[in-house]
């Protein structure tokens, strides 16, 4: 939570709050799609899930990932919510079956088209880029939960960013 505050905080965005649902059966639905999620991600995602980090935040990683900044960190833009629609943890996750390990647990987005995900087996956190080749695009980010919270800073990058966006538009 300090760290949250300091780096920010985490706005709610109110054009999905139509999507947020506080009556879904998190327990039901992680007991039936055979997932296992510590109660600290549980509860990160219920307080910040459809929101988005008031400044322009980035995470170190453990693993180097082909679409960080030069200073290795990569950028964090949305964490999903429980709820409705394509801005959904269930969907979201839903959608990437295809692509993704049941193993992992779609929570937040990177650079576009790019997910976090929390493998449900050891805990850890990792990154899927889309633009990788298949079984070679998921880098870890973090050992733990916590890891990943105190690798997160303010973005020291912002004329790599345009540079980064440029080069996804292209």
């Amino acid at each position: 939570e300090k760290k949250i505050k300091k780096l920010g905080g985490i706005e709610f965005m109110r054009p999905l709050a139509r999507k947020y649902n506080s009556n879904i059966d998190i327990s039901n639905y992680l007991k039936s799609n055979n997932l296992n999620l510590e109660t600290e991600w549980i509860e990160f995602l219920i307080k910040y899930g459809f929101g988005q980090f008031n400044d322009d935040i980035v995470f170190k990683s453990i693993d180097k990932i082909p679409v960080s900044y030069n200073d290795g960190t990569t950028p964090i833009t949305f964490i999903y919510g429980w709820g409705f629609g394509s801005e959904s943890l269930q969907e979201t996750r839903d959608g990437l079956a295809d692509q993704i390990s049941s193993n992992y647990f779609v929570f937040a987005e990177g650079n576009p088209g790019d997910y976090l995900l929390i493998n449900t087996v050891d805990g850890k956190i990792y990154y899927y880029s889309h633009e990788g080749e298949v079984n070679y695009s998921i880098f870890l980010v973090a050992n733990t939960f916590e890891d990943f919270i105190e690798s997160l800073s303010i973005n020291k990058n912002s004329s790599a960013e345009d540079d980064l966006e440029e080069e996804w538009f292209s």
